[in-house]
C-alpha cells in the first residue's frame, strides 16, 4: 500500500471524529434554540374529544377494549380498559396504571385477575415506544412538543374513566410504574385542578429530579454523552418534574423501591420519597430495577400484588380475583 494511501486513511479517522462532534454540537445548538422558544407550561386536560373503541378478544370473564381519545391540543391518547363481564350492579373502583413501554394488552396478561374493578393501562405515544436506534433521535427532536402534553393526556384519560356510568368517581387509584412514576405526579396535579383527583397513588421505582435520573442512566453511553443529554433535556423535562407537583398533592401514597436499583440512583429515590406528602408508606424490594416485561412477569405480579393489597386495605379497590388472564396457548 502506498505511503499516500496510508496517510489518507489515517486522516479520515480524525476527520470522521470531527464531523461527528460538529454534528452533535450543531444538533445541541438547534435543540437549545428549540427549547428556548418552546412553551414551558403543561397542556391542560381536554374534556371534549372524539372516542374510538375496539374490543380485544381472549380475556375470559372480562370485556377488554382498546380506546383512543382524539384531541386537537393533546393528540391521540390510547389505553386498554378491562371490565368484568357481566358488569356488577355496583359501580366499579377505577385503577389507571401508567407503566413502561409495554403494550396495555401485554400488561393485562401479567397483572392477574383484577376482580370487580375497572383496570385501565395507559399506552405511551408511539415515538416513546419506538425510542431505539434511529427512533431515539426522532424522539429527541419531538420531545419539546411531546413532553408538555403527556400529563394532560393521562389526566384526560382519568377524567374520561371517572365519568363513565359504571365508574365509582371517588374511587380512582393512579399507579405509576418505572417511567410512569415520573409522569403521574404532574398528571395527578392537573387532574386535581380539573376537579377529578386521584384518591390513592402508587409510585413504583421512580426518582427525582429527572435530570439526576437521566445523568445516572447507565444504559445511555458514553458517559459524556449521557451528561450532555441530561443537560439539554433539563428545560424540556422541567414542567414534568415530580417534586413541585407532589408538594401540591394529598395522600395517601404507596412508594415501592428496589434496594439495589442501578437505574434510579439512591439520591433520586430519597428525593422523591422526601417530596411525597403524608400519609405515605414505603416498601423495599430486594434486587435491581424491574421491567414491565413478560420475562419479569413473576416479579411484576409481586409488585402488583403489593399494590393491590395496600389499595384493598385503603378501601380504594375491591379484592383482586376471578378470570382475567389469557389462556396459555
Amino acid at each position: 500500500m502506498s505511503e499516500r494511501r496510508v496517510i489518507g486513511r489515517l486522516l479520515t479517522v480524525p476527520a470522521l471524529v470531527l464531523a461527528a462532534v460538529a454534528s452533535l454540537t450543531l444538533g445541541a445548538l438547534v435543540w437549545c434554540a428549540i427549547t428556548a422558544h418552546s412553551d414551558v407550561g403543561l397542556v391542560p386536560p381536554e374534556h371534549g374529544r372524539r372516542v374510538l373503541s375496539r374490543e380485544l378478544p381472549g380475556f375470559p370473564g372480562r370485556r377488554v377494549h382498546q380506546i383512543r381519545l382524539q384531541s386537537q391540543a393533546l393528540g391521540d391518547m390510547t389505553f386498554d380498559l378491562s371490565l368484568p363481564q357481566p358488569l356488577p350492579s355496583d359501580r366499579l373502583p377505577v385503577v389507571l396504571l401508567v407503566g413502561g413501554r409495554q403494550s396495555g394488552a401485554a400488561l393485562l396478561d401479567m397483572l392477574g385477575p383484577p376482580g370487580n374493578n375497572a383496570v385501565a393501562i395507559f399506552e405511551w405515544p408511539t415515538a416513546l415506544q419506538m425510542a431505539r436506534g434511529f427512533g431515539f433521535w426522532r424522539l429527541f427532536f419531538t420531545l419539546p412538543r411531546m413532553i408538555p402534553t403527556l400529563p394532560g393526556q393521562i389526566s384526560t384519560v382519568m377524567d374520561w374513566l371517572v365519568t363513565q356510568p359504571w365508574a365509582a368517581p371517588r374511587r380512582l387509584s393512579l399507579l405509576g410504574f418505572s417511567l410512569g412514576a415520573e409522569a403521574v405526579p404532574a398528571a395527578a396535579d392537573l387532574a386535581a385542578s380539573a376537579g377529578h383527583p386521584a384518591g390513592w397513588m402508587v409510585l413504583a421505582y421512580g426518582g427525582a429530579p429527572l435530570s439526576v435520573v437521566m445523568r445516572e442512566e447507565t444504559r445511555i453511553r458514553p458517559t459524556w454523552f449521557r451528561h450532555l443529554l441530561a443537560n439539554l433535556l433539563a428545560p424540556v423535562l422541567k414542567p414534568c418534574e415530580p417534586i413541585p407537583h407532589l408538594r401540591r398533592l394529598a395522600g395517601p401514597f404507596l412508594v415501592l423501591e428496589g434496594r439495589d436499583d442501578r437505574i434510579i440512583p439512591a439520591s433520586a429515590r430519597a428525593a422523591l420519597w422526601d417530596a411525597v406528602p403524608e400519609p405515605k408508606v414505603r416498601l423495599l424490594f430486594e434486587g435491581d430495577h424491574f421491567r414491565l416485561h413478560a420475562s419479569d412477569s413473576a416479579f411484576v405480579q409481586r409488585i402488583v400484588a403489593a399494590s393491590a393489597t395496600w389499595l384493598v386495605a385503603q378501601h380504594a379497590i375491591n379484592p383482586f380475583g376471578g378470570s382475567a388472564a389469557r389462556p396459555t396457548p
